[in-house]
């Protein structure tokens, strides 16, 4: 779940000056795409265009090109589309995946400077990282039609239920970067300059939270996008939620849109059956094995084939390859398999107050200083890249 960000998936550039330049205008839930050209996918991989929901393979939705490189994005570019149907612009609630994003900002900052020392401030803080992450929550900010609700969530400290389930769950992970762990308090401070609501629930993973936001988001009827390059959120998706993905580095620059049928298009699943297979193939990441000997190949064949992991489960002595029959009927098989469900479903929930009501909770609207606190803290550390896009936004001297 969050953090799972491998070192090197994505350097601030991608973060900050491409998403500027690729995303200035989201379509709508519904809106038509554009023509940019896609990337290579595989079963769980992304195009390195910006795709909006509802349109064909290979499409896309570009902004403007010519924004400047690093962390300066396009700010603001143009006004926002009419919804479909002429009518005015449906309320919109995104989430950021506070801790994934941050995770990637830092791999992607140590990715940019190789061996070189990276920009710190005078306290000897390193600030590229800081820079990428608010460079991307600003590209947020710039997108349109612009968001009308917005919150970013991280993880609490602590243990969770998945640990209960599975003791192990994440132990072979590293400790925490040094240089992340002192950056995480400035993101979240910056995240409150830009009047961007910080949720943490205690003993909650941020997946968790995030899925009972999207899941009241939609009772309150909401369109929902998910910023993270986490795939466990795919199995979210549905008539007005979106996964908005950082681009796989090599496929392009931007954000791409995943929805339920850009799902079905790249793996033949719906948002159900995609728990499944994580259940059967299990997660490397988060340190459950699912099957032993079934990887995301065949799970995918299995929960395509079959359904559901019950299932495949239950007819597991009628499938072909010895060598995953053998696997599923197995001693753990079927319990390994299931276990993997319990720990890959996303909760959707919880009855933490401030999972509640995200309508009235987490409604945005420009700081109240117009800015000024945001940009007092860029002169101080530097980060003259972002002080025209806060002019843009908010019109701060």
């Amino acid at each position: 779940m969050a953090g799972r960000v491998a070192a090197g998936h994505g350097a601030p550039r991608g973060l900050a000056g491409a998403l500027g330049r690729r995303l200035a205008r989201l379509p709508a839930p519904g809106g038509a795409r554009g023509g940019a050209p896609a990337g290579p996918a595989g079963p769980v991989g992304g195009r390195g265009s910006f795709a909006a929901p509802g349109a064909g393979a290979g499409a896309g939705v570009s902004g403007p090109e010519g924004g400047p490189e690093g962390l300066a994005g396009g700010p603001g570019a143009g006004a926002a589309p009419a919804a479909a149907g002429g009518g005015g612009v449906r309320e919109r609630l995104v989430l950021i995946d506070g801790m994934a994003m941050a995770y990637r900002a830092h791999f992607g900052a140590a990715a940019k400077w190789g061996g070189a020392a990276p920009p710190r401030e005078e306290g000897g803080l390193g600030t590229s990282a800081v820079f990428a992450f608010v460079g991307s929550v600003l590209t947020v900010l710039e997108m349109r039609p612009a968001a009308t609700h917005v919150a970013a969530v991280f993880d609490a400290p602590g243990k969770t239920f998945r640990h209960v389930l599975l003791p192990t769950y994440k132990a072979h992970r590293p400790p925490m970067p040094e240089e992340l762990r002192q950056g995480i308090p400035r993101m979240r401070a910056l995240l409150r300059a830009m009047n961007v609501a910080v949720v943490e629930v205690p003993g909650v993973e941020a997946d968790d939270a995030i899925g009972t936001l999207v899941a009241r988001g939609v009772q309150e009827g909401l369109d929902v996008d998910i910023i993270s390059p986490d795939k466990d959120f795919l199995q979210l998706l549905g008539p007005r939620v979106r996964a908005l993905r950082p681009a796989p580095r090599g496929t392009g620059h931007g954000l791409v849109v995943w929805d339920e049928a850009r799902l079905l298009e790249e793996t033949g699943l719906s948002p159900a059956q995609y728990v499944d297979m994580q259940a059967l193939a299990g997660d490397h990441a988060d340190g459950y094995p699912g099957v032993k000997g079934i990887g995301p190949v065949w799970a995918q064949r299995l929960i395509k084939e079959f359904g559901t992991l019950e299932g495949v489960l239950e007819n597991a002595e009628h499938v072909q390859r010895k060598s995953v029959r053998e696997a599923l009927l197995g001693p753990g098989g079927a319990e390994s398999a299931r276990l993997g469900q319990r720990l890959a479903r996303i909760r959707t929930d919880l009855s933490a107050p401030v999972l509640r009501k995200p309508g009235q909770k987490y409604r945005f609207s420009a700081p109240p200083d117009g800015g000024e606190a945001l940009l007092s803290t860029f002169h101080s550390l530097n980060f003259e890249a972002g002080v025209q896009r806060v002019h843009s936004l908010w019109g701060a001297r």
